[in-house]
């Protein structure tokens, strides 16, 4: 038995009666969607270049995103509530041709290697992502697709040393904003603007190796995005829960000649640290960063999670590409990636064990352009299990699924298992 509450406000909770659903099947038998993505690069002056991406990903006979995120009924995960600022374009909705990067780099400053980027950062599909998405390793822009997957605004500054003992080694500073809080007032709760610092250290970058540290902090982490969802209605975050602290470090490798083909294959571990405040919120059941059950409120203590992320990807010479990837996440586990292209819910925020397996076949078609061009198809299959509840929500303390008795009240309906069979047409000029 499930137990969810009638109805959440942006305002407050109102005091409805909550009401018990049996357990049940979700399905979506067929779901499609058709995705466009349009990439610019111009170099501006010397030294200096744009790029920008507009991204459109629709539902067939929907102009919103109510068949995978649930807002015609009961949602299941806080990354699938709606789409907001960060994830249009990523999650499946309307025709909105929307600006998921535009961002100015000037490099070689005064001869040194250095460059500044501002504007809409190229902070989606990260490595290792890019294997199973099938798309070029990342720059030097990039992030680690298992701590963040959402499009931010703001600005980098990085450096890129050319040291003989370490190929392709750099560093950078960014910086990012969630949340502009605006003008703040005179009374009552004053937001503040939910920011996030990262530095990252990759010693290694080569085809044979690449090697990744990364540390990130996001200040005045909000309750709920700026979304409209018909379960929750206009929401927009009312207060702030606290601060959470990110690290992670991976390897990716790609070994030629491993029998007829090449071997790609990567390992990620991540660390999360909540640290509340005192506040708690009201949309939510008045449970704060990490703690407290539904009206049940408790003191903020830190929490910290973990997760892995490991998967490999075998490319034969007939452009057949057999991929396989695991991850799991403890039961604190946080991360910030509500843009992943995973349907259920971004896969490297569950709390539990996720399996994938995929075969990309591309066609040997001869490209027209100059681009690296490409045509090919992908197939997968995704299998979710579940162990505590809470899977990409930072809003209360996680529970362990085996454990619910029927009587515990939920915000998001939680699922013990999910499955996804997939199958996608790309072409990419």
């Amino acid at each position: 038995m499930l137990q969810n509450l009638a109805a959440a406000q942006a305002a407050a909770l109102r005091a409805t009666p909550n009401f018990q659903t049996p357990a049940y099947k979700p399905s979506n038998d067929t779901l499609y969607t058709n995705r466009l993505g349009l990439d610019l690069h111009a170099k501006a002056t010397q030294d200096v270049t744009v790029n920008v991406r507009l991204l459109m990903y629709k539902t067939f006979g929907s102009d919103n995103d109510s068949a995978v995120t649930g807002s015609g009924g009961t949602p299941f995960f806080a990354d699938r509530v709606g789409v907001f600022d960060g994830t249009i374009g990523h999650v499946p909705s309307s025709d909105f041709l929307g600006v998921d990067r535009a961002y100015a780099t000037w490099a070689n400053i005064a001869g040194e290697p250095v460059w500044i980027s501002v504007g809409r950062r190229p902070s989606t599909n990260g490595v290792p992502s890019n294997l199973r998405l099938n798309n070029e390793r990342p720059g030097n822009g990039g992030t680690p697709s298992l701590l963040v997957d959402y499009a931010f605004d703001g600005m980098t500054l990085g450096w890129a040393p050319d040291i003989d003992a370490l190929p392709g080694a750099y560093a950078k500073i960014c910086y990012g904003r969630g949340f502009e809080a605006g003008i703040s007032q005179p009374v009552g709760n004053t937001l503040r603007d939910t920011d996030m610092l990262g530095v990252a250290v990759i010693p290694v970058d080569t085809d044979p190796l690449r090697i990744h540290l990364q540390w990130n902090h996001g200040y005045n982490i909000f309750d709920f995005p700026v979304m409209n969802n018909t379960y929750f209605g206009n929401t927009a975050p009312a207060v702030q829960l606290g601060d959470i602290d990110w690290f992670g470090t991976g390897v990716m490798s790609t070994l030629k000649n491993v029998g007829p083909g090449t071997l790609n294959f990567f390992t990620e571990f991540g660390l999360s640290l909540t640290h509340p405040n005192d506040n708690v919120s009201a949309n939510a059941g008045f449970q704060g960063l990490m703690t407290g059950r539904f009206f049940d409120p408790e003191a903020p203590t830190d929490k910290t999670g973990w997760a892995a992320y490991v998967g490999a990807r075998y490319d034969l010479p007939t452009k057949t590409k057999l991929g396989f990837e695991y991850n799991h996440g403890s039961r604190n586990w946080i991360t910030f990636a509500p843009a992943a292209d995973d349907i259920w819910t971004s896969k490297v925020g569950t709390r539990g064990n996720v399996y994938e397996g995929y075969i990309i076949q591309e066609l040997n078609l001869k490209p027209i352009s100059s681009y690296l061009s490409k045509t090919f198809f992908r197939v997968g299959y995704q299998y979710y299990d579940f162990e505590y509840t809470g899977s990409n929500n930072w809003v209360g303390a996680p529970q362990r699924i085996s454990d619910l008795s029927g009587a515990e009240m939920q915000l998001l309906a939680p699922l013990k298992s999910a499955q996804n069979i997939y199958g996608t047409f790309e072409v990419k000029f």
